[in-house]
């Protein structure tokens, strides 16, 4: 019987949710979702819109899933209109099959937009058919990033220089300096491969996750300027600790503006999120970085980072 590609529609989610807990159980950090959890990870983002969700479905039953944005903010870091795939989901024993026409559709959309580029972020690096199936359909390897571990260890800080302080991000109050935190992470990654820029509404729902932490997201503030010039942000997925049986954090985010590198604050951040782990009892933090970023490969390697797995980036051109 012939496969329908389609809309989403609202009471799809709680099936999709089954689909990605039974297809996605391969990723090494992976952790069942609940619809909930779904929904704001992959649908409820600000830079989602409905018309670049397709389902494919037979005989009533969803087969697979591709979920994709064209983000304007994307588009001024880069230059080009890029669609970004932000979920590809499928059965394995019709995988090839359900793939194949959920892309022919989202072609044909992003053809209509405008779009030059189409990208697919961090796949894990032994989902091969995955791999083999992107190939096959044109997309080439753009990237490697590392996922590197290590045990959690506590460091005696050097002192700021002077007109530093040290500073976490706060939302509210006379004090509040959240979008000086944004502004110092936007410029820090403003020309980083696979980085999108991040907006202030999309920062500020972190703050409605149970895991979020204010002081796990702070940085070094230049006082006379009023302004953060290197940022941090670090997470304890305590549902993801339990599934996996571990005790782990991960680093998001280690940005240094660029007129203030190459002066160790890079490895002050580091340091700072490795307390802010041992504080919290965990026994490994984890971080990704690009293959080709030697300068901050060398930096996690020299305090005791391990690379352990990857992940790839893939893209086509049209």
């Amino acid at each position: 019987m012939k496969m329908n590609v389609r809309s989403l529609r609202y009471y799809d989610i709680p099936q999709l949710t089954k689909l990605y807990n039974e297809e996605m159980a391969y990723d090494p950090d992976f952790r069942p979702l609940n619809p909930n959890e779904f929904e704001a990870r992959f649908i409820e983002q600000p830079f989602i819109t409905e018309d670049l969700i397709f389902v494919c479905e037979q005989n009533d039953k969803l087969l697979g899933c591709i979920i994709a944005d064209i983000d304007q903010l994307v588009e001024l870091k880069f230059g080009k209109k890029i669609a970004i795939i932000d979920l590809i989901l499928a059965k394995k024993e019709k995988f090839e099959e359900t793939l194949h026409v959920l892309l022919e559709n989202l072609f044909e959309k992003i053809d209509k937009e405008g779009a030059k580029e189409i990208q697919v972020h961090f796949i894990a690096d032994n989902f091969k058919i995955l791999h083999d199936f992107l190939i096959s359909e044109g997309f080439k390897l753009d990237r490697e990033w590392y996922y590197m571990e290590s045990k959690v260890k506590y460091y005696e800080l050097e002192d700021l220089p002077s007109g530093f302080k040290w500073d976490y991000i706060k939302f509210k109050g006379r004090h509040a300096n959240a979008k000086k935190w944004l502004q110092c992470h936007n410029e820090a990654f403003k020309d980083h491969y696979g980085m999108r820029p991040l907006r202030y509404e999309e920062l500020k729902s972190y703050t409605l996750e149970e895991n979020f932490d204010p002081k796990g997201y702070f940085g070094i503030y230049e006082i006379n300027r009023k302004r953060f010039i290197a940022q941090c942000s670090c997470e304890i997925d305590q549902k993801l600790n339990e599934y996996k049986n571990m005790k782990r954090a991960i680093i998001w985010t280690v940005g240094v503006i660029e007129e203030y590198r190459n002066r160790g604050f890079g490895r002050m951040l580091v340091k700072k999120a490795f307390n802010w782990a041992y504080e919290k009892g965990m026994q490994t933090v984890a971080i990704h970085v690009d293959s080709q970023n030697n300068v901050a490969y060398n930096l996690y390697s020299s305090l005791g980072f391990t690379a352990i797995r990857k992940r790839l980036f893939y893209s086509i051109a049209f």
